[in-house]
């Protein structure tokens, strides 16, 4: 009898400090639990909060997906939300929902896998972040072809927008090797001129060279068909960013160190082979799975020698050091 009793206070104790099936993490969660990932796994774990499920939303300007704001949150009314926006932008106040993997929230794909790659620090950082419009969001071999990378382009996307999101960016992603970015074309078709668009870029790359140690890869415009009347825009604002890369190279207090911003020359290399549609899709102006090849093979070149002088490079040969 006394063995029964004390076999009863025991699991009683057990399930006292057993861990909660749900409960906030940092922007992810550690290695021993889930990210919930699906609005309606988001819903019932609200339930487990002490704070109730308030909304859906659609913003940029919050962490996409499930995230739980606690009472010292500016602006964001405590309790649980789902942001059906395609990226949000981090908030080191909001809170993941994590669950525990035996959580029945966690079947039929509710919750992700770990997101801090085991090491139970809450977050990831990558080595490799691409940032952009269409064309970084249509690359759709990055993740394989680039391991350690995440992919945030946005459809439409100016460099404004990528300007005004980047911090964000950065924040959920720590990127350490590079920032792989596209984005410009869609100014000019916006009717921004050279001089913003190029003013918005400069601040995407300043932002990235003083809030990480990764190096900013640009991938030149596109001679698409559909937008001829666009190209000599396209042309200066390359002109622009080349001189940009030789201007940040000069500034280096130590020259010995390669070039915090290096770009791929797309637009020349595509003229000179006769820029043919097959490089395109049926719009002519997004690429095709034979000209993501080019910038698949341009971009590992470009990080199988990472150490190089080089500047700018055209199909693998560097023009500008």
């Amino acid at each position: 009898m006394l063995r029964f009793s004390l076999l009863l206070n025991l699991l009683f104790a057990a399930r006292l400090v057993a861990p909660a099936a749900v409960e906030p993490g940092n922007n992810g969660c550690s290695d021993d639990r889930r990210q919930v990932i699906k609005e309606k796994k988001c819903k019932k774990a609200a339930k487990k909060q002490v704070n109730k499920f308030f909304s859906t939303e659609n913003t940029a300007d919050w962490p996409s997906g499930c995230y739980f704001c606690e009472n010292d949150v500016d602006n964001c009314t405590p309790g649980t939300w789902w942001n059906d926006h395609q990226t949000g932008t981090a908030n080191g106040d909001t809170k993941r929902l994590c669950a525990v993997p035996g959580w029945n929230g966690c079947k039929n794909g509710g919750c992700g896998e770990p997101t801090d790659g085991g090491d139970g620090g809450g977050e990831k950082t990558y080595k490799t972040l691409f940032v952009g419009d269409s064309d970084i969001k249509y690359w759709k071999t990055t993740d394989a072809d680039f391991p350690d990378s995440a992919n945030v382009g946005v459809v439409g996307w100016t460099t404004k927008n990528v300007a005004n999101n980047i911090d964000g960016f950065l924040a959920e992603h720590q990127p350490t090797d590079w920032v792989v970015l596209v984005c410009g074309e869609n100014d000019f078709y916006s009717g921004r001129n050279v001089g913003k668009a190029f003013k918005s870029f400069q601040k995407i790359v300043s932002e990235v060279l003083t809030t990480t140690g990764a190096r900013v890869l640009y991938i030149g415009t596109k001679p698409e068909p559909d937008t001829q009347k666009k190209h000599d825009k396209y042309e200066k604002y390359d002109q622009k960013i080349r001189g940009y890369a030789q201007q940040l190279s000069d500034n280096r207090d130590d020259t010995t160190l390669p070039p915090p911003l290096v770009m791929i020359d797309t637009y020349s290399h595509f003229l000179s082979i006769g820029n043919p549609g097959s490089l395109y899709q049926n719009d002519q102006l997004h690429l095709s799975q034979n000209g993501y090849r080019y910038w698949n093979d341009w971009t590992n070149f470009v990080f199988e020698n990472a150490d190089s002088q080089c500047q700018v490079y055209r199909d693998n040969e560097c023009t500008q050091a």
